[in-house]
C-alpha cells in the first residue's frame, strides 16, 4: 500500500486582512484572516455598508492577492461600545 503524502505549504495567519500591506512581497500558499465580522452593517445579498477599521476591501470570503490566496472568516459579534 502506498503511503499518503501530505505537504504543508507556506501558510500565514493574519489578525486582520490589512496586514497584507506589511508583507513586503512575500508569497504564501494560503493566508487566513479574521476579525472582519462580515462588515459591521450588512444587508443580506449586498456588500457591507460599514467595515471595521483595517479591513480594507476584505470583508469575508476568498480573495486572490499578490501574496497568494486569502480566506477571510467573518466571525461573529461586533466592534464598538
Amino acid at each position: 500500500m502506498d503511503k499518503l503524502q501530505f505537504k504543508l505549504g507556506n501558510v500565514f495567519a493574519l489578525g486582520v486582512p490589512s496586514g497584507l500591506t506589511t508583507l513586503g512581497g512575500q508569497k504564501f500558499d494560503l493566508m487566513l484572516a479574521g476579525h472582519s465580522h462580515g462588515g459591521q452593517v450588512r444587508i443580506s445579498f449586498y456588500d457591507p455598508i460599514v467595515l471595521p477599521y483595517g479591513m480594507a476591501d476584505y470583508d469575508m470570503g476568498w480573495y486572490q492577492t499578490q501574496a497568494g490566496p486569502l480566506c477571510v472568516n467573518p466571525g461573529i459579534g461586533y466592534i464598538g461600545d
